[in-house]
């Protein structure tokens, strides 16, 4: 019977008696026949309930005369009168109320009895057996689930003790004891492992109540052998070694063998004598390749315990040879290993305690050396690998002072001869004589020509060109750009001029040049250095060209979609107030823009250039940004600077990480403090909204910006014509502002070349992908996430795209559409533009 109709047995028992009915029907189940009488034409039905419990009961008829009988029963040609029925009492159940009942045959043709009865409350006699022991124990209540098999507790009945116990008033029912392991004691009815599961037993209590007794037996002993790491499923051997006893040692009476964690039961031997308190064993451990093995070790075992015998195997470490030639170089090196542990030094070097997995020797920069190639090799636990390097040597040419442009020419075997300007490097020439002739510079003296020879060391050119008087040279990037400055310095020093010149000072000191406003470029940051009597300062900057920055005012708007068709479930609706001004790039960064500041970075020694690739440099870290060989890029490194013939396109195959450091590199560029920590590349510590330089907008800003006030699916139009198979009707409503699938032929295009939103923003719905500052996740930055100025999740694996690009559908270029991917992970459809909090 479901728990929800049983009828509980107390006062509402006796409620429910008092309100008992009588009613009428009619059965043939279980007839008594009765002898012929006078007037024998009506009917006495009697019906008991439960059925199945066939309860006794006995009925007076009219003229003395009694049937007894149990269960249901029709009375057919009863004669007329009173019947009196008493319903027989039944252990475990309460007998129907009233009792006895009456009633009369008469001008009625047909009466029937009804009886209820209900079960009495139970009792449960939890009993221990030995009764000192105090086992814990848990009593459940519950049902059996009819599809599963399985006992389901119930909420509410639970029972816990411990030792010989009577729970009483219970609900009849499905109980479940548990009984609880004790140490040295094997459970009831239960072999094996006394330190196993706890044992439960299921029993069915209908009434009265139910025993449940059982038995602890004491365990003879176990070991558990335990070789650490458990995967390692090293070898052993445990020898019971015996100990003294009154009959003398027993020697060797037992040994076990096998691998990896085991439970050996039952460990105490059938032939030690119940005199003997304890027994001895010993462990061997066998050898793993790579590992150092544990001592063997003795242990002492009780009766009625579990031995724990462990051996803790260690990993032998690896090791690496550096070996650089030539020997007397002192080459400096960096080891990069596992979890990109590094390891600096200088020369040949012998490196122990090396963590198993695969380590990179990047060779250092040796002046008039060119550098063997990177090396990855593979360290194996105990072994050894030879990372092994050569230097090649190289011709230098160094015009002092460090920097300065001067002209030069070389000759060399075979009728070698070259021709440049600055320092140079030049690998891979044959040995032999090379003349060396410095041009002469304007304002300065030009070193006498040198010839050396080439073999087997690198050789460096010096070629010290002296000013011929305390000068200082402007210098402003690119070459012929008339950029206005002021320079100031001591005694109240102040010259200005635009673009190259020269100016002839008298005193020594301490010169600021600042680098004014140019219309269509932006002007590095101010440049101070110090001028020492008869030396020269060449002030040297670039400019870039200018890119719109469109003012954002601070403001609340709802972030996520607003019920729009074919909407994602990571774009729940939600309040957000941004509380600053912000400054946001009005296109996306192009490939022109990103080569010159990217050439800046260099040459600034921000970023490194290394085999066509781009490495990171502030803060010590040595990430590769760029893959420069990727053919999805359309920038090139040509003549030592950065070029692209597609200045005017979104750049792409960019990561997060090398979008963050262009911010940084375009901060350093207009003298201001970066926003990025590159060694853990949070943003202002976290707090994004009052860092100084330029940055990535967060998501929250960036659909702010996106939709310039509007609360559609897009910025300046209001598509709501969706069919079913999302798709939009009119694919030119979207038209004047977006590249997407229907009209960019699967192509970025340049960028600004749709019209703007309402803010003057370009490019917010398709073209490219752009990078957020956030880290990723479904609900944005979680259940706590603030309403003023969110910041994303703290932690996560991928950072936020948004605003789809050039193959996207109608519904990814949505305001509200959201995207992730991996921080390192360039391509061919993400971008980005910059922002600033404005102050």
């Amino acid at each position: 019977m479901p728990r929800n109709q049983r009828v509980l047995a107390s006062t509402s028992l006796l409620l429910l008696f008092a309100g008992a009915f009588l009613f009428v029907g009619c059965s043939d189940d279980n007839p008594v026949e009765v002898g012929p009488g006078t007037n024998f034409s009506n009917t006495v039905v009697i019906h008991t309930d439960p059925d199945d419990l066939n309860v006794a009961w006995s009925l007076a008829a009219p003229g003395g005369a009694t049937i007894a009988s149990q269960g249901d029963a029709t009375l057919e040609n009863m004669a007329a009168g009173e019947y009196t029925i008493s319903w027989l009492p039944r252990d475990g159940w309460i007998t129907p109320r009233p009792n006895p009942v009456t009633l009369s045959l008469g001008s009625v043709k047909q009466i029937d009895f009804s009886g209820f009865y209900f079960p009495e409350p139970g009792s449960v006699f939890i009993n221990v057996i030995p009764g000192n022991l105090q086992a814990e124990w848990t009593l459940l209540g519950g049902e059996v689930n009819s599809s599963t098999g399985e006992f389901e507790p119930t909420e509410g009945m639970e029972w816990n003790g411990a030792g010989d116990t009577t729970l009483q008033a219970l609900e009849p029912g499905i109980y479940e004891i548990i009984w609880q392991p004790v140490d040295g004691w094997y459970n009831p009815d239960q072999e094996g492992d006394q330190q196993g599961e706890p044992l439960t037993v299921r029993f069915t209590m209908t009434i009265f109540g139910f025993s449940a007794a059982r038995e602890y037996r004491q365990s003879p002993g176990s070991v558990y052998i335990d070789p650490r790491p458990g995967s390692l499923d090293a070898s052993w051997t445990l020898t019971g070694n015996g100990r003294l006893t009154a009959t003398g040692p027993i020697e060797q009476i037992i040994e076990y063998t096998g691998t990896g964690p085991t439970l050996i039961a039952d460990a105490w031997p059938d032939t030690v004598g119940d005199g003997v308190s304890s027994f001895d064993y010993t462990i061997v451990w066998d050898e793993v390749s790579g590992y150092t093995t544990p001592a063997s070790a003795d242990y002492e075992m009780s009766r009625g315990i579990t031995l724990n015998v462990a051996g803790e195997y260690a990993q032998v470490p690896g090791s690496a040879t550096i070996d650089a030639e030539p020997n007397s170089l002192d080459a400096p090196w960096t080891l990069v290993g596992p979890d990109g542990i590094q390891r600096s030094g200088l020369g040949d070097l012998s490196l122990s305690d090396l963590a198993p997995g695969d380590y990179t020797l990047m060779w250092g920069e040796v002046v008039a050396w060119k550098a063997p190639q990177n090396e990855t090799l593979t360290v194996d636990h105990g072994g050894n690998v030879v990372f092994a390097g050569t230097y090649a040597p190289s011709l230098v040419l160094d015009p002092q002072p460090a920097g300065f442009s001067a002209p030069w020419q070389i000759a060399g075997p075979g009728g070698f001869s070259l021709s440049g300007t600055g320092s140079s490097v030049f690998n891979d020439l044959d040995a032999g004589s090379y003349t060396v002739t410095w041009n002469e510079v304007s304002g300065w003296t030009a070193p006498a020509a040198e010839t050396v020879t080439l073999g087997a060391t690198g050789i460096v050119v010096t070629g010290d060109y002296q000013q011929n008087a305390m000068t200082l040279f402007v210098r402003p990037e690119p070459a012929g750009l008339g950029a206005p400055w002021t320079i100031t310095g001591p005694n109240g020093f102040s010259e200005s001029g635009t673009g190259q010149g020269t100016v002839e000072v008298t005193d020594p000191g301490v010169y600021t040049l600042a680098w004014e406003t140019l219309v269509g470029w932006t002007p590095p940051g101010p440049t101070l250095a110090p001028l020492a009597a008869g030396e020269t300062i060449t002030f040297q900057a670039r400019y870039l060209e200018t890119f719109d920055m469109v003012p954002v005012s601070a403001g609340a708007f709802v972030m996520g979609t607003r019920n729009e068709s074919c909407s994602s479930p990571d774009e729940t609706e939600h309040d957000v107030e941004l509380t600053n001004d912000i400054l946001v790039q009005a296109t996306e960064v192009s490939n022109g823009t990103f080569a010159q500041v990217l050439t800046w970075a260099v040459d600034h020694g921000y970023a490194r250039y290394e085999n066509g690739k781009i490495y990171d440099t502030l803060d010590n870290s040595t990430i590769m940004l760029m893959n420069m060989q990727d053919p999805g890029l359309k920038i090139r490194y040509e003549n030592g600077a950065f070029v692209s013939d597609r200045e005017n396109d979104p750049v792409v195959e960019i990561s997060w990480y090398a979008a963050a450091a262009y911010c940084d590199w375009l901060s350093l560029h207009g003298g201001m403090t970066r926003a990025y920590d590159h060694l853990n590349w949070l943003c202002n510590g976290y707090d994004p909204y009052n860092a100084v330089g330029y940055r990535l907008p967060t998501e929250a800003e960036w659909e702010y910006a996106c939709r310039a006030g509007s609360e559609t699916a897009y910025a300046n139009t209001d598509i709501d014509d969706f069919r079913e198979d999302c798709f939009v009707e009119d694919p030119e409503l979207l038209d004047s502002i977006c590249w997407f699938s229907e009209n960019s032929q699967s192509q970025a295009h340049e960028v600004a070349s749709k019209g703007p939103n309402a803010w003057g923003l370009f490019d917010m719905h398709g073209n490219v992908l752009e990078w957020c500052n956030d880290r990723y996740r479904s609900n944005y930055c979680g259940t706590n996430c603030p309403e003023e100025n969110p910041v994303g999740p703290s932690q996560g694996d991928t950072r936020v795209q948004r605003g789809g690009y050039f193959y996207s559908d109608f519904t990814k270029v949505r305001s509200g559409a959201r995207s992730e991917s991996n921080p390192t992970n360039a391509s061919a459809v993400c971008g980005f533009r910059v922002v600033i909090t404005d102050r």
